[in-house]
């Protein structure tokens, strides 16, 4: 192909380096060596830099290294060491002569300590060394020596073809841009599923909920409701794309920095799909049910305008919701920006705050809101041309009511000017749009991590012993549901019901004649019989020990059964079947008491981000070590436990956040160390890391093993030479979960080479080959593994000494060697601690997220001035005031709980891995973890209600006393305290964030629909009706129309006719279906406080119960 790749790698392995034709190796910023790898191996020894056979210093065990990263790994190892240790680590002195160089500094300079010197590099640069720097400055390719290098200057002799900023035409990438998108809109079946579902049952929903409606003075004001209703519904429907395009945004900044594209392709196929066809079958699947089955005007013409309108509103919300994603990092203060264009969006349409009654200074804000011009659409299309009359008696003049001139802005003849308004609109915005995503650079270079230094509260030798453990395992079968041996048996039950229908006797006979067993043996083969279904067995009769004070290795090739056979040992598995005998030193393993003497390291991190490393560590000492040790020893032991980790202490003060990928390892190591573990688990702990932090933190955890007489047990995948020498004891395994070998590594891994070399069918090892990469191979690890192959590994090893030798470890430790390990209670804290100490981290933790305490406390400032603006100074006008509170009502109330279900849901996702750590675990009991969390939102979520309220109380003239405002402001805390709580149950029965963020809107739809704002209890049908009684938020509007309006009068204004009488606010409060029957309205007042708190037990209740249940996503 005649391509040119550069490729950035640390620490490849010599198998890997000898595909490359030339290196380029790099030191502090400046180029140390370039050329062939094999040359550079000549010309390192040449300048000290040995690769010996046996290296006796610990971080150099193995049979021979890769010669380019055997400098690294002495300097590092150098720079590793503490002043504390006795040796300076930035001012040592070390002899500079080749000849010298095999002492221990290594050809180190006093210039640079931790590098070769000027004086090396110059060497180096000799013309003597071939296709060393010579060749680089011969080709001008630098300018001197370490020097960054000159711009390429291409030889004239070649021919190059012209340079273009794109690789294609602008066309040709639009087509490229489109065929991706339709492959990401067309293939994602369950999305495509859920938008159509969606858009039926909504469009059903609506037209039950206003059916066959009457044209009449009464249908005129019900038409109003459900066309606003269906303008939320369109815009709510697209609401969605804001998650989306805050996803692909980070590849879209990666991918046009390599100008793989315009910004104009990119943002066309972005929005194209859901100009057509998305928005046209959302808006038909959704407004045809509506349209037809509300009593709506008949004409066909009519239907497609009014079609017409909700799909100009739809791809218009949709371009708008993609611009709230384009400008911030993160998906919280995306989301609240989203949700403040929807308040904007619905409050200024002309239905909640008709035109007439909007302040002076919002006049502006309905002619920006597409909202109101797809609203006065459909709204004149319905209406114009038509006698709304209520004909009481065939005698009596018609009660006839004019369309409301304060609802509408546009007249009939000028309909038009909506839709093309809203086509302008569309336009303008999707240009706009066009503009932010290509001039706003949202992924740019993060700012250096601030230095917390940390100063330890004594010496750091104060190390906890645990108890001795022996870890034996005996003939363990684990086995799962085969779900593809499930679907062979529904098909052969099929086919054999098939079989029997159509009476195929032939075949039978000709069947029993080749297979003489009985009927029932043959059916029952034949058809499986009834059970359980097919069982697949992922471990097959696996055998092993771990001591203490020794490390185990659990290797094998993928799929083998490694982290498996960990997670069976450390009763990790809640599913599947466990058979065989698991003894701790001799007793059978009680997994509660298990859990308070081990210690499990997941692969990946899951610790809290938010909280620094002293108190991660000091969190699960708190929680696991005994009452009994005070919380200063605690420290002390964490400051410990941290310093044996390679020092780790040092970055006590550190937000975990900040901390690097192979710190954030460290730390999980810490977090289970400072429980002081009998027995330590480790499921691959050198994923991500490079050989050399790989090998130092296993060298921690070996030296802390052999100190504490900790078992250590762990997965590893592919270790390096060096690694995999630290290892005493290896369980190795088979593809399907078979044991191949166990027993001691041995010294450079002698008895584990000698053993298998001892098998026809293994190859013998070869000359400079990692023994684990040699072995992983030839047990089934390689590219084309061999079946066979590794069923004579497996016989033999049944046969062998080192099997024979396990048995009779396994007899000895048969019985109890020591006495039974037993905890009185099953957690180590108390729930008083485990309250107290869960409670202080939820707070740092909502104290220290953006999105939780900043965003939700700026948007309900922001929504305290638009609402107490926009509703100022409300009276008590008979014909507009009553409305408006009971709007005012709605809206503040409604989207303020809607903002913290929403945006708590983003911040407890994101700690649910932590919990579900710390559960399996057993550090506390999951209904204090949701106690406490809950609890701790209760401050913030007051704040948040207090600065809203106090706001709009004055703004709007909520109430005219103190006592009122109190009367109110309970209520209104109770529905926000209940959306809240709410959020928890969500994030703890769902599965994922897309679920959670689709039950969250789908359950304030319902508060939304069903709570006798948008249809008075008097006009809801009677199948929906015990819907409005189940919904809590019905409670909390009936209870704060109450306290704001009890006993008050509305009075006729200049504008009431002449037949216009004062009303008293409790009729018309009733004759909205406000408190039915005969009870007082204080007591409705209090039976709905009653009830709103009786649902917030429930959800407390419930989140209890579903996180002892579910636990997603584990294994």
């Amino acid at each position: 192909m005649d391509t040119t790749i550069v490729v950035a790698m640390l620490q490849p392995p010599p198998e890997i380096l000898r595909y490359f034709d030339k290196v380029v190796m790099l030191d502090d910023q400046e180029v140390k060596y370039y050329g062939p790898p094999r040359r550079g191996v000549d010309v390192l020894q040449r300048y000290g830099v040995e690769t010996p056979m046996a290296w006796s210093d610990p971080t150099r065990i193995g049979t021979r290294a890769n010669p380019l990263t055997a400098r690294r790994t002495r300097r590092e190892s150098v720079r590793s060491r503490d002043s504390r240790d006795g040796v300076p680590t930035a001012s040592r002195e070390v002899d500079r002569d080749p000849g010298t160089a095999h002492r221990d500094a290594g050809p180190l300079s006093a210039a640079t300590p931790y590098g070769y010197g000027d004086g090396f590099t110059r060497r180096l640069s000799g013309a003597a060394y071939g296709n060393g720097f010579g060749d680089m400055y011969a080709n001008g390719y630098t300018n001197g020596p370490g020097r960054m290098p000159l711009p390429y200057i291409p030889n004239p002799d070649i021919q190059h073809s012209a340079l273009v900023e794109y690789g294609q035409s602008w066309f040709a990438l639009l087509m490229l841009c489109l065929k991706r998108q339709a492959r990401l809109e067309f293939t994602n079946y369950p999305a495509i599923g859920a938008r159509i579902i969606l858009n039926v049952a909504t469009g059903m929903l609506c037209s039950s909920l206003w059916p066959n409606l009457p044209r009449d003075a009464n249908g005129l004001s019900l038409r109003y409701s459900l066309i606003f209703h269906v303008c939320i519904s369109s815009v709510l429907a697209v609401g969605g794309v804001t998650a989306i395009m805050f996803a692909s945004k980070e590849v879209y900044h990666k991918q046009r920095t390599a100008n793989l594209f315009h910004t104009s392709t990119y943002w066309i196929a972005a929005n194209v799909f859901q100009i057509f066809p998305w928005a046209v079958i959302e808006s038909g699947l959704f407004c045809s049910p509506i349209y037809w089955l509300c009593n709506l005007r008949k004409e066909f013409w009519r239907f497609m305008l009014f079609w017409l309108a909700a799909y100009l509103l739809n791809i218009t919300s949709s371009v708008v919701f993609r611009m709230c994603a384009m400008k911030p990092t993160s998906m919280g203060p995306a989301a609240a920006l989203a949700s403040m264009v929807q308040v904007f969006f619905f409050l200024f349409s002309g239905y909640l705050i008709p035109f007439g009654d909007l302040p002076s200074a919002w006049k502006w804000a309905p002619y920006l809101s597409p909202q109101t011009w797809a609203y006065n659409a459909m709204v004149v299309n319905e209406i114009s041309g038509e006698q709304w009359c209520n004909y009481p008696t065939a005698s009596s003049d018609p009660d006839c009511a004019q369309a409301d001139i304060d609802v509408i802005i546009v007249e009939q003849q000028d309909v038009w000017i909506c839709y093309l308004i809203l086509l302008c609109m569309f336009l303008l915005l999707f240009f706009l749009g066009y503009l932010l995503l290509k001039c706003l650079v949202v992924f740019g270079e993060k700012a250096p991590n601030v230095e917390h230094k940390y100063q330890c509260t004594g010496d750091p030798d104060h190390l906890l012993k645990p108890d001795p453990v022996t870890l034996t395992w005996h003939d363990l079968t684990y086995s799962v549901k085969d779900k593809k041996g499930k679907k062979e048996k529904k098909k052969k039950k099929k086919l054999c019901a098939k079989k029997d229908k159509d009476g195929d006797k032939d075949k039978d006979k000709d069947q029993d004649k080749k297979d003489p067993a009985p009927k029932e043996a043959k059916k029952g083969k034949k058809c499986f019989g009834k059970g359980d279904g097919p069982m697949k067995k992922l471990l097959n009769n696996v055998s092993g020990i771990a001591r203490p004070g020794t490390m185990t290795a659990l290797m094998g090739p993928s799929g083998a059964g490694k982290t498996t056979l960990l997670d069976v040992l450390a009763g990790r598995k809640i599913s599947g079947k466990v058979e065989g005998d698991i003894r701790v030193n001799g007793n059978p393993q009680e997994k509660n008491t298990f859990l308070r003497i081990s210690g499990y390291v997941e692969q990946f991190d899951s610790n809290c981000a938010e909280i620094t490393v002293e108190e991660s560590l000091m969190f699960s000492a708190e929680m696991r070590l005994p009452k009994t040790i005070p919380s200063a020893e605690k420290l002390r032991y964490c400051e410990s436990v941290a310093y044996a980790l390679d020092h780790f202490d040092e970055k006590m003060n550190e937000p975990v956040y900040e901390l690097t990928l192979d710190q954030k390892k460290y730390l999980s190591v810490g977090v289970e160390l400072v429980a002081n573990p009998s027995i330590l688990f480790l499921d691959e702990p050198t994923t991500g890391l490079d050989g050399l932090r790989a090998l130092s933190m296993m060298q921690a955890v070996q030296k802390l093993s052999r100190d504490l007489q900790i078992s250590v047990v762990c997965t590893i995948h592919q270790p390096s030479k060096p690694l995999f020498e630290l290892f005493d004891h290896l369980v190795l395994l088979c593809k399907g979960g078979f044991l191949a070998y166990i027993g001691p590594t041995g010294k450079m891994s002698q008895d584990l080479i000698s053993y298998l070399e001892g098998i026809p069918a293994i190859t013998p090892i070869g000359e400079d080959v990692n023994p684990a990469n040699w072995m992983l191979d030839e047990v089934g690890g390689g590219a084309n593994p061999n079946p066979e192959k590794q069923q004579q590994i497996v016989e033999h090893f049944s046969s062998s000494e080192p099997c024979k030798a396990l048995q009779a470890d396994l007899d000895a430790n048969s019985s109890p060697t020591a006495e039974a390990i037993k905890f009185e209670k099953r957690y180590a804290a108390p729930w008083t601690k485990q309250f107290h100490q869960l409670y202080y981290r939820a707070g740092r933790v909502y104290r220290r997220s953006p999105e939780y305490s900043v965003i939700r406390t700026l948007v309900m400032f922001v929504f305290a001035v638009i609402f107490g603006t926009a509703y100022w100074d409300m009276g008590w006008n008979i014909e507009t005031d009553f409305w408006l509170r009971l709007a005012f009502i709605y809206t503040t109330t409604f989207y303020c709980g809607l903002t913290f279900l929403i945006s708590g849901v983003s911040v407890l996702m994101g700690q649910r891995v932590v919990f579900y750590r710390e559960k399996a675990a057993g550090m506390y009991s999951s209904n204090m973890y949701a106690l406490a969390y809950m609890m701790a939102e209760v401050p913030w979520f007051t704040l948040c209600v207090l600065i809203f309220y106090v706001i709009v109380f004055f703004a709007s003239q909520v109430a005219d006393s103190f006592q009122q405002g109190l009367l109110y402001l309970l209520p209104f805390w109770l529905f926000v305290t209940m959306c809240t709580f709410l959020s928890h149950l969500i994030t703890a029965i769902s599965p994922n964030y897309e679920v959670a963020n689709a039950l969250g809107p789908g359950m304030a739809s319902w508060f939304s629909s069903l709570c006798g704002f948008y249809l008075a209890r008097p006009h809801i049908p009677g199948a929906y009706i015990w819907l409005y009684w189940l919904n809590p938020f019905r409670y909390t509007y009936e209870s704060l129309a109450i306290a704001m309006m009890q006993d008050e009068t509305f009075v006729c204004g200049p504008l009431a006719g002449a037949n216009c009488t004062n009303q008293t606010a409790n009729s018309l409060m009733i004759s909205f279906g406000f408190a039915p029957g005969n009870n007082s309205l204080d007591w409705w007042y209090w039976f709905d406080q009653i009830v709103v708190a009786l649902y917030t037990m429930a959800w407390i209740i419930a989140t209890f119960i579903a996180l002892k249940l579910f636990t997603f996503g584990s294994r």
